[in-house]
């Protein structure tokens, strides 16, 4: 109550509608046949505030997805092996790519990242861990963790899960409770305290901590304001609206989930 006011669904089971509390519906439209997910729309009333269809081919790799704008809008190619081949920004040539593999799977060079990728040899302990992205050389433990991607230090415990990520002079602590799921997260900068998988705290002013809070996956509550983020086809968060239905910020991804509006701020962001 007070955030999502009714779901849909469709006869299978499938999400067909989702209607917020600031006005704004979120619809899905999925093909006939092979059920297909082909559309997610976002709208406040006749307004349309995010629109992508997505064009398959016969075995339902996403060939297009056609959204509000140009820059909104990409071809995407693959080889025999359902590789990423290339991806089209419609509207912005710089965001267009090219991927090439080895025949091992390994990716060897993408448009947007400069040098190639290297590999230890096929008998190496990790033959598909790259040791260097042109000129980044990058390191791993013993159980595979990286610990350097040419710019940042990382640290990870015993069982597995980071512990510290350190860049320059700046090192930013994880802490984790017994059930494994963090609970702190600290920095020069902040400290979030995580009571619950639902639950922010900044409490860097005693009697005035900021509590922000996840009543639904796609609602945000910081304080006594209230947020409501809507997803594209693979639950990436897109845009945000405020509590009025207005957007708040929006952003769109490349094709391995780099944020392509860098001022985004929520933390919620690409799923995969």
């Amino acid at each position: 109550p007070g955030f999502i006011t009714s779901t849909i669904y469709e006869a299978d089971g499938q999400t067909r509608e989702i209607s917020y509390a600031n006005g704004v519906k979120t619809s899905f439209t999925y093909s006939p046949t092979r059920r297909w997910l082909t559309r997610v729309t976002t709208a406040k009333g006749a307004v349309v505030l995010l629109d992508n269809q997505y064009a398959r081919d016969l075995i339902g790799r996403i060939t297009g997805t056609t959204g509000l704008t140009a820059s909104d809008s990409w071809t995407y190619g693959y080889d025999k092996a359902d590789r990423l081949t290339a991806s089209d920004n419609l509207g912005d040539n710089t965001l267009d790519e090219t991927f090439v593999y080895a025949a091992n799977d390994n990716l060897t060079s993408r448009t947007r990242v400069a040098g190639t990728y290297v590999y230890p040899s096929a008998s190496a302990a990790r033959p598909h861990a790259p040791t260097s992205v042109g000129a980044k050389t990058l390191a791993y433990d013993a159980n595979g963790n990286m610990t350097s991607d040419g710019t940042r230090t990382l640290v990870w415990d015993e069982a597995n899960r980071l512990k510290t990520v350190t860049l320059a002079a700046n090192t930013v602590s994880l802490f984790y409770g017994p059930d494994g799921a963090r609970a702190k997260k600290s920095s020069s900068f902040a400290t979030t305290l995580y009571p619950d998988a639902s639950v922010e705290i900044n409490p860097a002013t005693p009697g005035a901590e900021i509590y922000v809070r996840y009543p639904h996956a796609d609602v945000k509550v910081t304080g006594a304001t209230k947020a409501f983020l809507h997803r594209d086809h693979l639950a990436s968060v897109r845009l945000v609206t405020d509590a009025a239905g207005a957007i708040a910020e929006a952003t769109n991804c490349a094709s391995y989930g780099e944020r392509l509006n860098t001022g985004f701020q929520t933390q919620k962001g690409y799923i995969g």
